[in-house]
């Protein structure tokens, strides 16, 4: 018998991801609460479109980058507890002002260390429509080996079984890997991101198994 209620299903497979690491459109569900930033911002970060090193300084000095995004990314004191404001971070993912996105995207990628609960949920949602919608900005991000990790990618396979294990429920043997890696487009991508994109995919799979054997 499946548990029906979302939160304890996510909270208790996040303890067993935690021991198997090795076109623009709109995100559903998690509403329109998007960073603000006005013409000044947009100004002196318009040219982190394209970072490199994580090099995010004009971000952290900004006074209108929200407090806990600043936190979580010099690793200070942080706890997603308060709901509204972690959840407007992820909806930063797609933030229409696109020079903003590899920060808050360092930024969600590092949240996923105290990920739990109803955050978790909009986490699991969140990447699952950034990979399905914005699939080579994804990849992209890997360029920079010095910015994301191999752990880095990992975690976003992580983020995605926490979607895929309530939407997918019971679906255990379903090619669901396979139907969610079709739906994402990484035509226009180059070879050495065609070649992380399969990486990720592989990953995907081994932590799906996982939990799939698990939940049996």
């Amino acid at each position: 018998m499946y548990m029906k209620s979302r939160v304890p299903i996510t909270v208790a497979f996040l303890s067993l991801l935690a021991c198997n690491n090795p076109v623009d459109k709109p995100m559903p569900g998690l509403g329109e609460k998007l960073i603000a930033s006005d013409s000044r911002k947009k100004d002196s970060c318009r040219q982190y479109s394209r970072v490199t090193n994580c090099d995010f300084d004009c971000f952290v000095k900004d006074p209108h980058t929200p407090r806990l995004a600043k936190a979580i990314y010099l690793d200070e004191a942080w706890s997603l507890n308060q709901d509204d404001e972690a959840l407007a971070l992820l909806d930063s993912l797609m933030a229409k002002e696109k020079a903003a996105r590899p920060f808050y995207f360092k930024v969600v990628t590092k949240s996923y260390q105290k990920a739990d609960g109803y955050y978790s949920e909009g986490l699991g949602l969140a990447a699952y429509e950034f990979l399905r919608w914005h699939t080579k900005e994804f990849v992209a991000y890997f360029d920079d080996t010095a910015c994301h990790t191999a752990q880095d990618l990992a975690d976003w396979a992580d983020m995605v079984v926490l979607e895929l294990s309530i939407s997918r429920e019971g679906e255990y043997d379903q090619p669901v890997v396979e139907e969610f890696l079709k739906e994402a487009n990484c035509r226009n991508c180059t070879p050495n991101q065609k070649e992380t994109w399969n990486r990720f995919g592989l990953l995907l799979q081994e932590k799906w198994n996982a939990f799939s054997t698990a939940g049996k």
